[in-house]
């Protein structure tokens, strides 16, 4: 009986979920179970419906993110977006799914676009010789500090708002211009 209900509550995602959502949940898990991979997309689904308000720049704003400056980008991979940031999420030394420390925006001839959310954790926060995963997956680092402030962390990007086609956890989005004039 458990196992019909699973069939069926995965079923119901997997519906209800967009099809690039599974399709990177089997690249990046393989040959997991169905419960394992719903698992992702409800995860993933809760990212969406926690940062859907942050579509409006403004609202990320005044909730305490703050811009950390230019639009990043390594052509010809791609880009991120511009980060912006908060300091007491990456200060609290907590990872939430449901309070990325940093969202990532592209630009666009309408202003900015939320593409992206990022967690973050410094190293210093963390037992020695610790990975951290997110989702089950490893995250990126340790990374040296890319502003002051930020210190050496582990992060992990999440293009739940912008299909990458390299994966919804890679680093770098093929689709993400900076410059909105770019093709």
């Amino acid at each position: 009986m458990k196992v019909i209900v699973l069939l069926i509550v995965s079923l119901i995602i997997s519906m209800s979920v967009p099809a690039t959502a599974l399709t990177d949940l089997e690249m990046i898990l393989g040959k997991e179970t169905i419960p394992e991979k719903a698992k992702l997309a409800i995860q993933l689904a809760q990212v969406r419906v926690a940062t859907a308000k942050y579509h409006v720049v403004e609202q990320a704003i005044a909730d305490g993110y703050v811009s950390l400056g230019e639009c990043v980008e390594n052509p010809p991979i791609g880009a991120m977006g511009v980060h912006f940031i908060k300091w007491d999420l990456l200060n609290d030394s907590v990872l939430d799914i449901t309070n990325p420390e940093l969202l990532v925006y592209e630009p666009t001839e309408h202003g900015l676009r939320l593409v992206a959310a990022e967690w973050m954790i410094r190293t210093a926060s963390l037992p020695p010789g610790t990975h951290p995963k997110l989702f089950g997956v490893p995250m990126k680092g340790p990374m040296p500090e890319h502003v002051p402030g930020m210190g050496e962390h582990f992060d992990l990007h999440a293009w739940v708002w912008k299909k990458n086609p390299s994966g919804t956890f890679e680093d770098w989005n093929p689709r993400v211009k900076c410059n909105e004039n770019q093709e």
